[in-house]
């Protein structure tokens, strides 16, 4: 059994890490792979190298683009596809070589749609941070998964350290620019029966940069209110109150950043938005953290005041 793995990489300004990532991916142990590298009018030489790499490997295909955006690149990714499952690595991450390998072995055993993994934060200054849910390979209910995608615990609310089966992939929500991937991972599992795979090696390397596409705070950044909408409308039962007290705790980090990065104009839009959500994080938001829970309620209370004690405990 060799089932084709369609990986999708959207690109855009990653000149200096472009080729880490994409030699990473075509050098697999799983060797049937269908690369699908979007350019999505990259304004540097990603371009040239995505048609580098065409030309080198036959695996690769090249899809050049206006920019519209992760969502817009990923989903031209998909209309392209034609592997029996689908992969997806962020431009400046990269993979273990034999990530798919695992993933696939994994999802296959446990006759399920979807298989995850353990990742790793790669820091600039050469620190690095494991992120995993336990240290064994095992299936995780499908209730539970959705419960930790809303959490956004070491499960990861990331499409990165996931193998999809193609029927349970849908597309991305180009209106979105904040979560996402969230989004898309939770509506993933809620279309798969049973359970997924999980394996505890931290197989995905995510590079955490300053100048990286999650650094800023625009209007963009925004996008994330109507994600967590759209979230809390999919969920249900538990996970849904889950949602909603996420949902807050989601207002009170934008609030914080906002007026970390000075962009205090957002500041009324966000809290207002979170306080929508106020009395379901007060109490209904079983399975978020009493700590963060409270927290989260005195931000949205008094926010000013509450960046102090935020700042202090996060050391921004």
């Amino acid at each position: 059994m060799n089932p084709l793995i369609t990986v999708i990489v959207p690109i855009y300004n990653v000149e200096a890490y472009l080729r880490r990532c994409v030699d990473s991916i075509i050098n697999q142990t799983h060797q049937n792979l269908e690369i699908i590298l979007v350019n999505d009018g990259s304004p540097d030489g990603c371009g040239v190298i995505c048609d580098e790499y065409a030309a080198q490997d036959e695996r690769v295909r090249v899809i050049h683009k206006e920019n519209g955006g992760v969502g817009t690149a990923r989903n031209a990714g998909l209309e392209a596809a034609s592997g029996d499952w689908i992969g997806f690595v962020d431009p400046d991450d990269w993979i273990a070589l034999d990530m798919y390998a695992k993933l696939l072995a994994a999802a296959v055993s446990d006759d399920t749609s979807i298989a995850a993994c353990g990742y790793t934060r790669n820091y600039l200054d050469d620190k690095k941070v494991e992120v995993r849910l336990n240290n064994e390979v095992c299936t995780i209910s499908n209730e539970k998964a959705i419960g930790f995608a809303i959490s956004g615990n070491a499960f990861s609310q990331s499409a990165g350290n996931k193998l999809f089966r193609r029927d349970v992939v849908g597309l991305f929500d180009e209106d979105l620019h904040n979560y996402e991937d969230a989004l898309f991972v939770i509506n993933a599992l809620m279309k798969c029966k049973g359970s997924i795979a999980y394996t505890s090696e931290c197989l995905y390397h995510i590079c955490v940069r300053k100048d990286g596409a999650s650094s800023d705070f625009s209007k963009k950044r925004l996008t994330a209110l109507d994600a967590w909408d759209k979230i809390v409308a999919v969920a249900s039962g538990k996970n849904k109150n889950l949602a909603k007290g996420y949902a807050a705790l989601c207002a009170t980090s934008m609030a914080m950043r906002a007026i970390n990065r000075d962009k205090k104009e957002y500041l009324p839009i966000v809290v207002k938005w979170g306080r929508g959500y106020f009395w379901d994080l007060l109490f209904r938001g079983a399975g978020v953290p009493v700590k963060l829970r409270m927290l989260g309620v005195f931000a949205l209370i008094l926010p000013k005041l509450s960046y102090v004690f935020w700042r202090r405990m996060y050391r921004r």
